[in-house]
C-alpha cells in the first residue's frame, strides 16, 4: 500500500469482492495468511506488451510479488 501511494498516487484501491464476487484468502510461503486491503489495476509492460494487471494491495511489505496465471496466460496467447 505504501509503494502504491508513493508511486501511483490517485490509483483507486477496490474491493476484492467486486472483482471475484466474494472474499479471497491468500497464503504466503510457510502457510501464513497475507492480509490485504483490496486490489488496484495497474498498467504493466512485460516483454514489450502492455497489460492492465490486478494487484492485491497489502499493508505488509512483500519483496518478491508473484505474477499470477492470468498475466502469464495473456502473454502466451497466440505464441
Amino acid at each position: 500500500e505504501q509503494w502504491l501511494n508513493e508511486n501511483c498516487a490517485g490509483v483507486e484501491i477496490k474491493s476484492v469482492a467486486s472483482l471475484l464476487g466474494g472474499d479471497l484468502e491468500v497464503e504466503g510461503g510457510g502457510s501464513y495468511a497475507v492480509p490485504y486491503v483490496g486490489y488496484a489495476s495497474l498498467l504493466v509492460e512485460i516483454d514489450g506488451i502492455d497489460l492492465y494487471v490486478p494487484f492485491l494491495i497489502s499493508k505488509e511489505k512483500i519483496s518478491q510479488p508473484i505474477i499470477g496465471y492470468n498475466v502469464i496466460s495473456s502473454l502466451t496467447e497466440g505464441a
